[in-house]
């Protein structure tokens, strides 16, 4: 595929760059993959929205066996449909159909509420043992980004489940 040839450019010049120690480390070398012919858009917090979550979680619960979306080779979502299309493999066999949306906004088209002021954020704890275990191997002018990073200490683990 095209984008595992764009991927390896993008390994090869992190390599012969050596220490990537922020973001704006990567998107050089992002932007130096492909003979310099890649356009990097660095995205910001206006570029991302909070949608409104209609999904029924009592309806998938009653779905046997439950879906899980990496048990899927593909998803499909038709515009107009409130139904999901599912296969478990690449020959489109057993394309498997279900409801996932809460009943009365089945028909309500989905909006977006916002969007966002603020980052995410990593609770102050985290932040601080990033700090501190990684800030001593990168000169001070790399150190801004981990320093000015947001905190919240409302913002989920990642690494954590949300079940």
């Amino acid at each position: 595929m095209s984008a595992d040839c764009f991927h390896h450019q993008v390994e090869q010049s992190m390599k012969f760059k050596k220490n990537l120690y922020d973001f704006a480390n990567f998107t050089n070398a992002v932007q130096n993959a492909n003979s310099g012919k890649t356009k990097v858009i660095e995205m910001s917090i206006q570029h991302f929205f909070d949608w409104v979550d209609l999904s029924a979680q009592t309806q998938i619960k009653k779905i046997k066996p439950r879906p899980y979306l990496a048990d899927f080779t593909s998803v499909m979502v038709e515009r107009g449909k409130t139904s999901l299309s599912v296969t478990e493999n690449y020959n489109f066999e057993n394309v498997r159909q279900f409801e996932f949306l809460k009943i009365k906004n089945q028909k309500q088209s989905i909006l977006l509420l916002e969007e966002r002021t603020q980052p995410r954020g990593i609770s102050l704890d985290k932040k601080y043992r990033i700090i501190e275990k990684l800030c001593p191997l990168m000169t001070g002018d790399r150190q801004v980004f981990w320093r000015e990073l947001s905190e919240n200490q409302f913002s989920n683990d990642l690494n954590t489940s949300m079940e």
